[in-house]
Parts: structure tokens; sequence; C-alpha cells
């Protein structure tokens, strides 16, 4: 059986990076498993990331799936159709929409959005 190294990530992006990923732990219509697979019949790699929060005095724990990820000059922008079609795709087919999150931080660009 070989390893899986799962990392830890921050939901707010640092300037300059810019963030495809999806909420495992809220989707309600399909299994890690299959959204791992619809990520990649579209091309994605994902990788498995992890998050602990405090909530209500609770540890939680959330399973992410990093999509796409990298780090542009924050004064620069995206172009307008910088994954569209992707996130068309997976916003039609993951329940509820909002699992899916496209992140960035650029000097012209949004913080986060779904």
């Amino acid at each position: 059986m070989t390893a899986v190294a799962i990392s830890t990530m921050s939901l707010i992006p640092k300037p300059g990076e810019v963030m495809l990923y999806i909420s495992l732990h809220e989707i309600e219509n399909l299994t890690p498993v299959e959204v791992l697979d619809l990520a990649r019949s579209l091309g994605f790699k994902p990788e498995l990331r992890t998050r602990t929060w405090q909530q209500e005095g609770e540890t939680k724990v959330g399973l992410y799936a990093m999509l796409h990820y990298e780090r542009r000059d924050p004064k620069a922008g995206l172009e307008p159709d910088f994954l569209d079609t992707e996130l068309e795709a997976l916003h039609e087919q993951i329940s509820p929409g909002v699992a899916v999150r496209f992140a960035y931080r650029l000097q012209q660009g949004r913080l986060d959005a779904a």
C-alpha cells in the first residue's frame, strides 16, 4: 500500500497566490473518491489538503482537494476566462456548488469567490 502525503492549507491566499480547491467535507451528492475522479477527468491532478479550526470549543478538521495552485506577481491580473470552463463543469456536478472555491489575492483581484 502506498502512503499518501496530505499537506495542510490556509483558505486565505497570500499575495500572489491563486487557488482552485474543493471542500470535500461539504459535498452532499458525491463521495470524495468520485470528486477526485471527476477532477482528474477534467485534467486536474488533485492534491489532498487538510485544515483544522476551532468552532464552539471543538476542533474541526476539513478535507480539501487542491486542483490548481500557483504563485503570480501580485500586481498581475488574471485572464478574463481563467478556469471558467473547469469551474462551470465542477459547479454543474458538485452539490452544493459552494464547495468549489476559487480564491486569489492579486492587486486587482478578489480575495475569494465560490
